[in-house]
């Protein structure tokens, strides 16, 4: 094998492997971005982010699920942002909005490792190296 085959070779390996650590993006740089797009309600970045049509379940199994398209996802996604989540604190009830929860949560935990995560009503997946949010929970 010449040294420009071998030159040609190596290129290809760094390039490639360059490339998939790229794609591999931890759960913290994706939510601060998904966070971001919510927050802006830029449609445009949600739509990348999230798994489409993206799955909208409601608040119990009886219920069907809806498929969002991107158009959907514009009329619903500020009904998301808009239900109210509970959580305790200490011995205290809390209510606060998603968004208000979205606002207060800028780092997520998740192992290195994992392909599933979530967040209040989102749920997230990992798949080929790329974050996405595939579910969303609306209680109306």
């Amino acid at each position: 094998m010449s040294v420009f085959s071998r030159l040609g070779l190596l290129f290809t390996l760094f390039f490639t492997l360059s490339c998939s650590a790229a794609a591999d993006v931890d759960f913290q740089s994706f939510w601060t971005q998904f966070r971001k797009a919510a927050l802006a309600s830029d449609y445009t970045a949600l739509e990348k982010m999230s798994k489409m049509p993206l799955e909208v379940k409601g608040v119990d199994d009886s219920m069907p699920s809806q498929q969002l398209d991107s158009a959907k996802l514009k009329q619903v996604f500020p009904a998301l942002l808009a239900q109210k989540i509970y959580r305790y604190e200490g011995d205290e009830l809390s209510e606060l909005t998603l968004k208000q929860v979205l606002e207060q949560t800028s780092s997520v935990k998740a192992q290195a490792d994992a392909k599933d995560a979530r967040v209040e009503q989102f749920e997230f997946a990992k798949t080929d190296g790329q974050w996405r949010l595939i579910r969303a929970y609306l209680e109306e």
